[in-house]
């Protein structure tokens, strides 16, 4: 991966909309290097498009935050995170919105060259509406082994900029496959004084405007390249006790002893619409190398003023009391499953992943599948194909 050393180019916004209002006597772009705010925007001869900006951390210094997008007609914007330190597959990684509780995560399903992955998906998309409207991001990757989870952040001042300077270099103003400046006219039409630059191209860093889809949830089977929907209906993000409804945070405190700062912080508490006016929040309690241990709570009209909480079986035949905290959940609202993955290994290579079934009438949730791979042989195999161990339809034999 080219590594941008940054040129401060002084532009501004009454230059950009003056250059826009008469873009129809514009010539042909030829490449394109031009700041916008904390952004650099390099678009290449064929109109390859690349915003930049570097991401901060003690432990990191050297990762850069991109968007990219070719010149394609509906093309895909692909938001690429690039660290110096080596990325494997199956990595948890999360962007987050600060200050907007909004925020995507997944699994890495694939690696691009120069050590990058990609969020893919819509130039209108959710993630890339959240990125215009905040001014800071998080992102955390976890690494895993001595290294663990690293966080990173990045400025969003001016990404608009920059996808307007990639929407009129790529000749997309006024058409609806823009990512600031769409209207009406066809994705594949022209302004009157352009022509086409080079052929339909591939990323000059790999990413094809292809429909792969890079990353993916950790559990659940859930595509989620396009962005999780943050609202409390599917996703609302709470990074620290304070944030959380009084009666959700408080028994993490007197019920569980928790140590919430460092976890919170981290990895955020979920909360997500049940229905009915309840929603199911998913807490960190204690911070792990790979397992996060979590407890359940809902807040609705059907438990009043407090919260619920949970606890969690095993299989009959282990003889183990039930388990008021679980390791690294995921909830699928539209099976109202909740997921467990806990890890033997930092290189999350084996471990047991768990399915509870909630059972909305008793509001209790029931193991119904429980797999583990006890061999940590250095194959990574999704945790929701490890070997079956236990389902609740043999209690029926």
């Amino acid at each position: 991966m080219k590594r941008f050393t940054f040129r401060p180019v002084k532009t501004s916004i009454i230059g950009t909309i003056a250059g826009l209002a008469l873009f129809q006597t514009y010539p042909a772009f030829s490449g394109l290097s031009e700041s916008a705010r904390d952004w650099y925007v390099t678009c290449n001869d064929n109109n390859y498009c690349i915003a930049e900006t570097s991401g901060t951390s003690a432990d990191d210094p050297d990762m850069q935050f991109k968007l990219e997008r070719s010149n394609k007609p509906n093309g895909k914007v692909f938001v690429t995170i690039s660290p110096s330190l080596k990325l494997g597959l199956g990595m948890r990684v999360e962007i987050d919105v600060l200050g907007l509780d909004y925020g995507v995560f997944g699994e890495i399903k694939k690696i691009y060259k120069g050590n990058e992955m990609a969020f893919s998906g819509d130039a209108r998309r959710e993630l890339i509406q959240k990125l215009r409207e905040g001014r800071k991001a998080q992102i955390l990757i976890d690494f895993g082994g001595d290294i663990g989870t690293v966080i990173y952040k990045v400025s969003l001042s001016g990404v608009s900029t920059a996808l307007m300077l990639m929407d009129e270099a790529q000749q997309r103003l006024d058409r609806v496959d823009a990512a600031i400046a769409w209207g009406g006219e066809p994705a594949d039409s022209l302004s009157i004084a352009r022509e086409p630059v080079g052929d339909e191209v591939v990323g000059e860093d790999g990413h094809e405007d292809q429909s792969e889809k890079p990353v993916q949830q950790a559990s659940g089977n859930v595509i989620i390249d396009e962005g999780i929907d943050t609202s409390i209906g599917s996703g609302s993000r709470y990074y620290t006790a304070a944030d959380l409804p009084d009666a959700v945070a408080m028994p993490g405190f007197k019920t569980y002893q928790c140590d919430m700062e460092t976890p919170m912080e981290g990895f955020g508490a979920i909360g997500l619409g049940m229905g009915n006016g309840h929603a199911l929040y998913m807490v960190p309690c204690q911070m792990g190398d790979v397992n996060i241990e979590h407890y359940i709570a809902m807040l609705g009209p059907k438990h009043g003023n407090f919260a619920n909480t949970y606890e969690f079986e095993t299989p009959p035949d282990f003889n183990q009391p039930n388990r008021s905290t679980i390791i690294n959940p995921d909830y699928d609202p539209d099976t109202m499953k909740l997921f467990a993955t806990t890890y033997h290994s930092p290189n999350y290579d084996c471990g047991i992943y768990e399915t509870h079934q909630y059972v909305e009438e008793e509001d209790f949730f029931e193991l119904i599948e429980f797999r583990e791979k006890s061999s940590c042989d250095g194959k990574n195999t999704l945790p929701e194909n490890f070997p079956l161990v236990w389902t609740i339809d043999e209690m029926g034999q």
